[in-house]
């Protein structure tokens, strides 16, 4: 179960201002138009708010940044949902131990994760940045159903060679 953080009464509030606001104070300043005190009362926007865009001192996001790049984020999910749709879906557990794997082949050592593996607050954010991803629950299906021809073995090793070849000529 992830945690539900809540903000402690009294601590600090993020970004009381909009972005066209900051945009237009950052401007004012580098074009010397204003000072940063006249620039902050004009557009409503901290002082030190100001000072760290125009000066470009804080480049990331707001909050923690994330472990993968955006392209290594859209390779998983693809890896993911070719996966499910040859019938072989990944779980939430496997899914952060093909993240350790990847980290460790990469000879990258993450300090947030334990052993390389990421928590489950790391599946939550990553599931809930790829809505394309769902979580599912196992069904037990009957014999049946779960017979596997030759056709259905041969394609499914013919996929698994052709992604094969495809992962060893990326970084994935």
């Amino acid at each position: 179960m992830p945690h539900k953080y809540k903000r402690l009464p009294g601590s600090r509030r993020y970004q009381q201002y909009d972005e066209d606001s900051l945009a237009k104070a950052v401007h004012a300043v580098k074009v010397k138009k204003m000072t940063l005190r006249k620039a902050s009362e004009e557009f409503g926007v901290p002082i030190s708010t100001i000072s760290e865009h125009s000066n470009n001192k804080h480049p990331g996001q707001y909050g923690g940044q994330k472990v993968l790049s955006d392209e290594d984020e859209e390779r998983l999910v693809k890896t993911l949902l070719t996966c499910a749709e040859w019938g072989q879906p990944l779980t939430g557990f496997d899914i952060r131990l093909v993240i350790q794997s990847y980290l460790n082949r990469l000879g990258r050592r993450e300090k947030r994760f334990n052993n390389n593996v990421p928590g489950r607050d790391w599946l939550v954010a990553f599931l809930r940045r790829n809505k394309i991803l769902t979580t599912r629950l196992c069904e037990n299906i009957k014999r049946g159903r779960a017979e596997v021809s030759e056709e259905v073995l041969t394609e499914y090793y013919q996929n698994l060679e052709k992604m094969w070849r495809e992962y060893s000529q990326s970084s994935w």
